[in-house]
């Protein structure tokens, strides 16, 4: 039996073991991670599609649609628009490489804009509500503005679930680290009035939990602002990649420095402060990021 998509001679199936012709696809979802804007590309620019069934390749030899191996067709050009320095065309793809209409390339980049700008202005007031949290007679407050940021931050990520599955993450965890943070608080509080010994281990423990599901949440948020923007613009996308990596850095070694015995305190201290620049900057790296994102969409 010959293929009749790529000639491939076979027997015994209905589907060719080349290029997979025959077998039943699934019904085509919104893929957000190859979102190109020709505003950003200062050159047309080009895909490769596959010999079987002219899915792009992107970086990869081998078809994410049909698992076909090699291309030999002429890759596709990216449209830059000329007619004039601002205009510019979003072009949206499905899971199956077919592009969506220009209607809603439009509303999608139109969301993507206002959350992640939305998400810059929310991230300011967390990052003052942390602060205030370590004055005991500021705790209440800080406690009450982060209460209610993070609810409003986890919520838009929450409307961006549909653009990237790893925004549906970062919402959920987002939601109950928030959820959390304030139980683990208010237990705190308990304590201040009571000396029962369980409540402070119960603190303790949902501490440690409150600190997996953050580095969980930040790891999904920035992973989803990374493929948002992969083919808008590599730079920011490699850079979102790359704060993960300093913050999870910082994360483990100021961890493994509290929890073992051979530091001595005033070392300690050192990374404490240390710990805490780079948490700094950290944060203003994220807030530029998330502009910068933010802009891309525009």
């Amino acid at each position: 039996m010959k293929c009749d998509s790529c000639g491939y001679e076979f027997i015994g199936t209905k589907i060719c073991p080349s290029c997979g012709h025959g077998k039943p696809r699934p019904k085509p979802v919104l893929r957000t991670h190859t979102i190109a804007v020709s505003k950003n590309l200062s050159t047309p620019g080009q895909r490769a599609l596959c010999d079987s069934c002219g899915h792009p390749l992107g970086a990869s030899k081998v078809c994410p649609s049909c698992g076909h191996v090699g291309s030999t067709r002429s890759p596709y050009n990216v449209a830059v628009s000329d007619s004039s320095a601002n205009s510019r065309q979003i072009i949206l793809y499905d899971s199956l490489g077919y592009q969506l209409d220009a209607d809603e390339s439009a509303k999608a980049s139109t969301l993507l804009h206002n959350c992640i700008l939305m998400l810059f202005w929310l991230f300011i007031p967390s990052v003052i509500s942390s602060v205030l949290s370590r004055i005991d007679s500021m705790l209440w407050l800080g406690t009450i503005i982060s209460g209610v940021t993070s609810l409003a931050y986890a919520f838009v990520l929450f409307r961006l679930r549909k653009l990237d599955r790893y925004y549906d993450s970062a919402a959920k965890l987002h939601l109950c680290s928030s959820l959390l943070s304030i139980l683990t608080i208010a237990i705190l509080l308990m304590t201040l009035y009571n000396d029962l010994p369980g409540l402070f281990v119960l603190s303790l423990v949902l501490t440690l939990i409150v600190l997996i599901i953050s580095i969980l949440e930040t790891y999904s948020e920035f992973t989803a602002h990374s493929n948002v923007s992969s083919n808008v613009s590599n730079h920011i996308s490699t850079e979102w990649d790359q704060l993960w990596k300093w913050y999870i850095g910082l994360i483990i070694a100021n961890t493994v420095v509290n929890i073992l015995p051979i530091f001595t305190s005033a070392f300690k201290v050192i990374v404490l402060i240390l710990a805490g620049i780079g948490s700094l900057v950290i944060g203003i790296i994220r807030l530029i990021l998330l502009y910068r994102t933010a802009k891309l969409f525009r």
